[in-house]
């Protein structure tokens, strides 16, 4: 058995701090595109703001590994296009998603799915298989890195969703300049 001392468990903290966050210097990398299974995670979360929906405005402190925090943006949810033996599924949508502009990866909160989703993880050494009512919901195989990843894409909103939404916010302004200039000519 290997005893961990204090100066091992800060050194672990600080890499995996730089995993999780992302550089904040001039040229810092861009995000990753794959979802992290992470059981250590509270909440799901992304970077990616373009791929939340339904995006509301939310600043939450997030603390990470090396004690450190951050914060989200905003909250919504997301759809993911799941791939099960190498076939396209039907996609998911995971709800609750935060937007951390200051993660490096995408988090999906394995204890929040099973503790208040009623789904069951199972782990082998190849792979997590995600299961509610004896189903396979989505799988994330394990890499050479020990880390899992879920299989599949994220479907970012289609472009016309935000074209209407800008659209509708320049025909309010244009109603409510109208309005003025009505009124005032009165």
């Amino acid at each position: 058995m290997r005893y961990c001392n204090i100066q091992d468990m800060q050194e672990c903290r600080t890499q995996s701090t730089r995993l999780f966050t992302s550089n904040t210097s001039s040229s810092p990398t861009p995000p990753n595109l794959e979802w992290l299974a992470d059981t250590g995670a509270t909440s799901h979360m992304t970077p990616h703001h373009h791929w939340v929906r339904n995006y509301s405005p939310l600043h939450m402190p997030i603390r990470l590994a090396d004690n450190s925090i951050i914060y989200s943006s905003g909250v919504g949810t997301v759809v993911f296009n799941l791939v099960i033996d190498e076939k396209a599924c039907q996609p998911v949508e995971f709800t609750r998603v935060l937007h951390v502009p200051l993660l490096q990866n995408n988090l999906l909160a394995c204890l929040y799915l099973t503790r208040y989703k009623g789904i069951k993880i199972s782990i082998d050494s190849k792979q997590m298989d995600f299961v509610q009512n004896g189903k396979t919901l989505f799988c994330a195989p394990i890499g050479s890195t020990n880390c899992a990843h879920l299989s599949g894409s994220t479907e970012p909103p289609p472009e016309s969703a935000n074209w209407v939404l800008e659209c509708d916010k320049t025909l309010y302004y244009v109603s409510i300049y109208l309005f003025h200039i009505q009124w005032t000519l009165k």
